[in-house]
């Protein structure tokens, strides 16, 4: 038994995996905030130095920046690990290399729930799910699905796999 590094939407656990690590697959993010920050940074240039006759705008400076960061912001990358012989989740983010961990013990965790919201329409119902893991200090996101049902099968594997409860559904419709 090995390490697996799960990515798919939509498919159950490896269960018989020692660590799994699931990451947020993020590409259009990534490209928009590729575009964000090409265009806040030319903005911040062209403020910085201006054409001959232009003058500098301090409104401007401040929306190249803030496209900047908005850019800056969505390439942001993260994911868990589980890991069984440790008996550990880690939480990651960063930008290219994780940043920030956060190590919580299987122990620690009170089960996995599911938070949805659903916007009703006329002839549909659409919504978000997210897979929490209720861990000492909050919830602990783990995945964020379109389908409740998806939202369902990575509960249970998750329950399943952590060895801990599936506290249900919570949720509200708009």
């Amino acid at each position: 038994m090995g390490s697996t590094e799960f990515k798919g939407p939509g498919s159950m656990l490896p269960l018989d995996q020692d660590r799994i690590t699931i990451k947020v697959a993020r590409l259009p993010h990534n490209i928009l905030g590729l575009v964000l920050i090409l265009v806040g940074g030319f903005v911040v240039y062209r403020v910085v130095r201006p054409l001959p006759g232009k003058s500098f705008h301090p409104g401007l400076l401040a929306l190249g920046l803030l496209l900047a960061g908005f850019g800056i912001r969505s390439l942001m990358r993260g994911g868990c690990a589980l890991d069984r012989k440790t008996r550990t989740v880690v939480k990651w983010w960063g930008f290219l290399v994780p940043l920030y961990r956060r190590t919580i013990p299987w122990s620690e965790l009170r089960g996995v729930r599911i938070k949805s919201s659903r916007i009703a329409g006329s002839f549909f119902v659409a919504g978000d799910c997210h897979v929490l893991l209720e861990g000492p200090s909050g919830p602990i996101p783990v995945r964020h699905v379109r389908d409740i049902t998806e939202a369902r099968e990575w509960a249970y594997s998750l329950s399943l796999y952590l060895e801990v409860p599936d506290l249900g559904e919570e949720g509200f419709t708009l």
